[in-house]
This record gives structure tokens, C-alpha cells and sequence, in this order.
């Protein structure tokens, strides 16, 4: 398994007739995670050694699962173009693991706010997945763009979420709604993100107040109106004057002019 140890142990011969250094390397996927115990071995003719190869898959990055194979060289340096191989193969285990993550993890909305669904797989073999998304109260609208996937190994998958309130908000504070995605893999959840959306009032609070005041200053404008076009208070018209009495104008005399009084005239007595 990856982060485990195998090892391999080589014999080799000089089948020469002086000494030799038989140089040992390994060649293949393997070749990276292969430590050379002795990787030269010097032997008089007719003998013989060994040497211990220690084969470790690595976690970081991880190995992958599956059959690897791999060739162990042996070439001698007094006769290089005399080369000995042996082949093996190794076998990494399966490791399983995901890792999931909403982005981002709130966000504030009256309406459709929308997410990114991050799925990992850290592990060495490619993992068929499908997504549920649910909110306890059952107060949001969640749709996913895709539920069902194959992730590679080292892979991450990215997956859009809309969630939306099944219920407006026209005023009011804001409400914290949280929901969760379930990771589901063979039929079973295997890993869970979750995240909220702030619910806000589609109406800003100040509104009710403002419009109260607009309200009042609208009264008052108009009861302004309505006394501004009144008459206002005054003497009554005199009414001593008769139904149709009429005023002579004032006579106009001539500058140097003398009028003379009317006579008096004395009605005569009678003789008796």
C-alpha cells in the first residue's frame, strides 16, 4: 500500500575470470520509489552476492493502485555490454478517501444565491460519486447541475448549486438558512460539506419609516393647501345703503365763477 514497504533481493554472479563491479539499478514506474541496498556489488570470479531493493509507493504524491511493473538491471563494468535483467512487478493497494467543500461557505441574497460544490479524491483509484443537496427545514430550493460523476485520482470536481428560498421575505431581519451536500459513493455517504444563505428582506428596513414620514409630510402639504386658498378674515360689506339708491357725484364749480343763492320767493297774502 502506498506509504508501506516491499522489497525485492537480487543475486548476481561474476561468471568472469578477474574481478568485477556489477553495477545494479532499476529501471520502470517503480524506479522513483526503488533504495539500492548495495548498489554495487564487487566479486571475485566464480562468486556470488546479493542485494536488497526496498520499494516504498509514496503517500505524497499518492501512488496509484494497480499492478507497476519494473526491471532491475545488472551491468558489469569490465564488460559493459554483458547485461543481466530480471522484471518484477508490484502491486499498490487501493486507498480511498474525499474530501468536500462548498464555496462559499455563506452567502446573503433575497433571492437565487449560488454555490460551487468542490468533491476531491485523495485517493489512488478514480471514484464514482453522486451529490444530494438538503436543508433540515426544508426552506430552500436547492438544484445542483450534476449529481452523478467519476472523479480521477488526485482530481477535483467542481459542481454548481443554486439554492433559493421557497419563500419570499418582504421585510423583516435576515434569517440564516443552512443546508448540507452529501457525498454518496458506493451507497453510502462518504463525505458532507455544508454552507448558508442569509435571507434578506427584499425591501430595505428604513422603508416603513420613510414612507411614514412621506406620509405625513403629504398631510401636511395638503392641509397647507387647503387653508392658503381660504379668503382671509375681514370687515363685512356695509348694507345701510338702500336696494337701489343712487349717490349724485359732487357738483364741480368753475374757478372764478359766483353762484348766486336761489331766490326766496314769498307767496303773497291774500287781501281779505
Amino acid at each position: 500500500d502506498p506509504g508501506g514497504l516491499a522489497t525485492v533481493t537480487i543475486r548476481a554472479r561474476n561468471t568472469g575470470t578477474v574481478v568485477d563491479e556489477l553495477r545494479i539499478s532499476v529501471e520502470g514506474p517503480v524506479a522513483s520509489w526503488a533504495e539500492i541496498e548495495t548498489p554495487v556489488l564487487r566479486l571475485m570470479p566464480g562468486t556470488d552476492a546479493t542485494s536488497t531493493i526496498r520499494l516504498r509507493p509514496p503517500l505524497v504524491p499518492l501512488a496509484l493502485a494497480g499492478q507497476q511493473p519494473f526491471l532491475v538491471r545488472v551491468v558489469s563494468r569490465q564488460h559493459p555490454t554483458e547485461v543481466a535483467t530480471e522484471s518484477g512487478v508490484l502491486t499498490v493497494g487501493d486507498v480511498r478517501g474525499l474530501a468536500a467543500t462548498i464555496v462559499p461557505a455563506t452567502a446573503k441574497s433575497s433571492g437565487t444565491a449560488s454555490y460551487e460544490v468542490r468533491v476531491e479524491n485523495q485517493g489512488n483509484v478514480p471514484v464514482e460519486i453522486a451529490l444530494a443537496a438538503s436543508d433540515p427545514d426544508e426552506a430552500l430550493k436547492l438544484v445542483l447541475d450534476a449529481a452523478n460523476h467519476t472523479i480521477p485520482p488526485g482530481a477535483t470536481l467542481r459542481a454548481g448549486l443554486r439554492a433559493t428560498p421557497r419563500d419570499g421575505m418582504a421585510l423583516g431581519s435576515s434569517e440564516r438558512r443552512s443546508f448540507r451536500v452529501d457525498v454518496i459513493s458506493e451507497g453510502r455517504p462518504v463525505a458532507q460539506a455544508t454552507a448558508a444563505l442569509v435571507q434578506t428582506a427584499r425591501f430595505p428596513s428604513w422603508l416603513p419609516t420613510a414612507a411614514a414620514i412621506a406620509g405625513g409630510v403629504a398631510v401636511l402639504a395638503i392641509a397647507g393647501f387647503a387653508l392658503g386658498v381660504l379668503p382671509p378674515g375681514g370687515d363685512e360689506p356695509s348694507a345701510s345703503a338702500g336696494i337701489g339708491q343712487v349717490t349724485a357725484p359732487p357738483s364741480v364749480q368753475p374757478s372764478g365763477a359766483s353762484v348766486a343763492p336761489p331766490s326766496e320767493e314769498v307767496p303773497s297774502q291774500a287781501s281779505q
